[in-house]
């Protein structure tokens, strides 16, 4: 699977989650945002705890899907992430 080439538009929202990610994380809120990026199998995996992280919590967003994924799963991704940028309560 590793060496897929990622659709441009697909990139793009990748860059995107990645940029929601960080933008989460660097918040004044108690939000936390995981990202994961399986090179040699071609998965990308989100996850955000609206809390902050504890282990004895499943994380309250979570997606995962492959590169080869249907675009509409990248723009969900998007969608989720952007919500809880909106709805962060700052500290």
């Amino acid at each position: 699977m590793a060496n897929v080439k990622i659709e441009p538009e697909k990139r793009e929202l990748f860059h995107q989650i990645l940029d929601l990610v960080l933008d989460i994380n660097e918040s004044d809120s108690k939000d936390t945002a995981f990202m994961y990026f399986g090179g040699h199998v071609d998965v990308i995996s989100v996850d955000v705890c609206t809390n902050g992280w504890d282990s004895k919590y499943d994380p309250d967003v979570r997606s995962n899907f492959y590169i080869e994924s249907n675009i509409s799963k990248y723009k969900e991704t998007v969608q989720k992430l952007s919500e809880v940028k909106e709805n962060m309560h700052v500290l």
